[in-house]
């Protein structure tokens, strides 16, 4: 299949663009991607490409493209007649770690239209599964909503997580208002709402899974990943912090 030339210039828009370590062994980043194809009408067939982008985070050195198929089949059918619909792919171009990325994507070509993805991205190059992201005919009746002056919008949001070599640790921060704290530790005191530990030291606090994950992409990273230790046995252990960086009146 014949791949077009790149139809301008994309921008990358980083959203999270500090190093989040939490725990002794992950970092993560998140950041978006943003690519305008004008005159989406004339592409009949082949598949376009989009400008290089990166994440630029860290020793990342990530490199990867879009690809659009604007009329990719598949197996639905009407009256005997293939379906066809916009379809788009992620394409890792290389990377410099030898450790996997796990890269939650979110697609949209309107706000209508999300799709959320999932993938290990364990070498390169490598590609994702093709994404149905709108039929040819739903293109074509709502054209007015989706290709406004003949330009279709992808918004490409990404969180990559890869497996940590140095020791330099950020923490997150938290501001919780008094009642809030006051809350939270009604919360954690209920074990059978604590489904975690946290181990700094000496000190072990115990915390639920799902306000980490809510707080922090790097907590949420690991948790939606079975063959991190720290999912598998229930304790997060952080090495590089003192003890004293984590006063707490809820110790175990």
């Amino acid at each position: 299949m014949s791949v077009h030339a790149r139809p301008g210039q994309g921008s990358v828009k980083h959203i999270m663009a500090k190093q989040e370590y939490v725990t002794d062994s992950l970092e993560t980043c998140e950041f978006t991607y943003e690519w305008t194809i004008k005159n989406f009408s004339q592409y009949k067939r082949g598949i376009i490409e989009s400008s290089n982008f990166s994440s630029n985070f860290s020793d990342f050195n990530d490199v990867w493209i879009l690809k659009i198929d604007p009329f990719k089949g598949f197996e639905e059918r009407i009256e005997g007649f293939p379906i066809y619909c916009v379809s788009i792919q992620l394409k890792l171009q290389s990377f410099s770690s030898t450790s996997p990325l796990f890269t939650k994507c979110k697609i949209s070509i309107h706000p209508d239209i999300v799709k959320d993805e999932e993938y290990e991205f364990d070498k390169f190059p490598k590609e994702s599964e093709w994404i149905n992201c709108i039929s040819r005919p739903d293109l074509s009746k709502y054209s007015g909503k989706y290709l406004l002056n003949d330009e279709l919008k992808i918004s490409c949001t990404m969180t990559i997580t890869k497996e940590r070599k140095n020791n330099s640790p950020v923490m997150s921060t938290f501001i919780a208002t008094p009642q809030l704290g006051a809350d939270l530790k009604k919360l954690l005191l209920n074990e059978q709402s604590a489904d975690v530990i946290i181990k700094v030291g000496q000190q072990s606090f115990r915390v639920i899974k799902g306000i980490l994950a809510a707080r922090s992409p790097v907590f949420a990273a690991m948790f939606n990943h079975e063959q991190f230790k720290e999912n598998k046995n229930g304790e997060v252990v952080i090495e590089d912090i003192e003890e004293d960086a984590c006063p707490t009146p809820w110790p175990t």
